[in-house]
């Protein structure tokens, strides 16, 4: 197993290094991708956001996980 530890802090750079590597990965055994984010929300495209975020808070509802 690799294994890539991202330097960038921004979200939406390592989500993309993220699907890069799924899609064209130059490697032939499996690879783990360490990153850490700025705050951030992300969400699933299947995900409801109403269920998911406390709109009064806009914290995640960690129950929902």
């Amino acid at each position: 197993m690799r294994y890539i530890i991202s330097q960038s802090l921004d979200p939406a750079f390592n989500q993309a290094q993220e699907e890069y590597f799924l899609k064209h990965s130059p490697f032939a055994d499996d690879l783990m991708i360490f990153w850490i984010t700025e705050p951030t929300c992300l969400l699933g495209k299947n995900q409801n956001t109403l269920e998911e975020i406390n709109r009064g808070t806009g914290r995640l509802r960690f129950g929902s996980w």
